[in-house]
């Protein structure tokens, strides 16, 4: 989804908006509310969006994809910048930090990478233990 808001920012600066994506689907594991509303405008504003299509190689001035399903079918996709979105994954609390503190929380994708939701409520019971 950090791509698909990011390429949503770059498009409001009337940027052209390519969207590789290796999944079947754009954003993957994302709620729908927030695919239907960024998805639509990205289209409006005529970013071509590549699902089932793998980055295979990086070039000064375009990127080459390939089909996940069709091994061999690739496609050329002229750019004059990349932004790379791979996922997220939790990084922890430095235990430099954790040893000046009595008591530390970790939550949200310190912890683990996961929704608002599940980040929200963590931090409400790390809260409500003070």
């Amino acid at each position: 989804m950090t791509g698909l808001e990011t390429a949503e920012f770059l498009s409001d600066e009337s940027n052209d908006i390519v969207v590789v994506e290796m999944a079947e689907k754009l954003a993957p594991g994302t709620w729908n509310q927030h695919k239907m509303d960024v998805i639509p405008k990205l289209e409006e504003r005529g970013a071509l969006l590549l699902p089932g299509w793998k980055l295979v190689e990086m070039r000064e001035d375009s990127v080459e994809v390939e089909d996940v399903k069709v091994a061999g079918r690739y496609k050329n996709v002229p750019c004059d910048a990349i932004i790379m979105s791979l996922g997220v994954r939790p990084l922890g609390l430095d235990k430099n930090i954790m040893a000046l503190a009595d008591l530390t929380f970790t939550v949200g994708d310190a912890e683990s990478a996961g929704r608002i939701a599940k980040a929200t409520h963590e931090a409400y019971k790390a809260a409500m233990a003070l």
